[in-house]
């Protein structure tokens, strides 16, 4: 069975790495933020503001605040935007098809960078994130942690896999450098 091609962000799988639910925190928006954040974006601080997150990412590079929970559009101040901030929260996560060679259950534990290229999708507001195929590795200032792959009967190993993922580089992660 062939895996289909649906690139969704870090869909938040409602719990986290120690078997409790996921955790939201509100932060502000910021109207002078340019950019439309997309549910299941992953997000950061923007520069300057103390509780504004920014979609802006650079993948390997950036580290993460978590992922937001709603749509926002660019230049619009949203005083009550919520983010999936748990450093052990668990997402859900396509590869892009870049190294479907790469997308083998040997790879489970590696570690991979998130690519922004395909943006969000402005008819569903969802992200358009994926998991770079070619960037799983064992390097561990990647973005996100391989877990497994997500239990479903319509996801297999192999082009466009779903896998089921932990931020490494979050904020609050022991070890992170702040940003």
């Amino acid at each position: 069975m062939a895996n289909i091609d649906n690139p969704h962000g870090l869909m938040p799988l409602n719990r986290n790495f120690k078997g409790g639910a996921s955790t939201l925190s509100r932060y502000i928006k910021q109207a002078s933020y340019a950019y439309a954040i997309f549910k299941w974006d992953p997000v950061t601080r923007l520069a300057g503001y103390l509780n504004g997150p920014a979609s802006g990412i650079t993948p390997g590079t950036t580290n993460l605040l978590g992922v937001a929970a709603q749509h926002s559009l660019a230049s619009v101040l949203a005083d009550d935007f919520e983010v999936y901030d748990q450093p052990d929260a668990l997402f859900d996560v396509q590869e892009d098809n870049s190294g479907a060679a790469n997308a083998v259950q040997a790879k489970i534990g590696y570690l991979g960078n998130l690519t922004t290229g395909a943006g969000g999708s402005p008819t569903r507001d969802v992200s358009g994130v994926e998991l770079s195929g070619t960037s799983i590795n064992t390097t561990s200032s990647l973005d996100v942690k391989l877990l497994k792959l997500v239990p479903d009967p319509s996801n297999a190993f192999g082009a466009w896999a779903r896998f089921e993922v932990l931020i490494n580089k979050h904020l609050l992660n022991p070890g992170v450098t702040a940003t």
